[in-house]
């Protein structure tokens, strides 16, 4: 963990409300985007934050991780002579009127639409249209829509 995280991430335990917390993200720009309105139950700063954007009124419940990126590769490298694998980056970008329930998990390369609710304990590996309601893991997951 690098010292920007570490200070961060030490300004977000000390930061009290949930609301605040996404306050003090949008304040330091710790995220590529943050809007308005928005609330945040996570205290730990996701490496590579700049890969992440938040758009107005999304609410993140406790528990949420969002990761930009995974590490496989350094298994894959070390497993397979001459391995050239490279990381996984990607961006997680979250339009407006979104809800995460807890626990839930967003993969990199992923954007979930404007007016939608994921439920608690999901895990978000590909993206979502939006105006509906996801639960589960996306590829088998328990979709309804909603007129809004």
């Amino acid at each position: 963990m690098n010292w920007y995280r570490v200070r961060h991430t030490i300004g977000m335990y000390l930061t009290f409300s949930a609301q605040g917390r996404a306050r003090y993200i949008k304040k330091h720009n710790i995220f590529y985007h943050m809007g308005d309105k928005c609330m945040v139950m996570f205290r730990k700063i996701p490496l590579y934050p700049k890969l992440i954007s938040i758009g107005d009124n999304v609410w993140i419940a406790s528990d949420v991780l969002l990761i930009p990126h995974d590490v496989i590769h350094r298994m894959l490298n070390n497993s397979v002579e001459g391995g050239g694998f490279q990381e996984n980056l990607g961006c997680i970008d979250i339009k407006n009127n979104v809800f995460i329930g807890s626990n839930s998990t967003i993969l990199p390369n992923v954007m979930i639409g404007s007016n939608t609710v994921i439920a608690a304990g999901s895990l978000v590996n590909k993206s979502i249209p939006g105006n509906g309601v996801y639960g589960g893991g996306y590829q088998r997951s328990i979709y309804a829509r909603w007129m809004i």
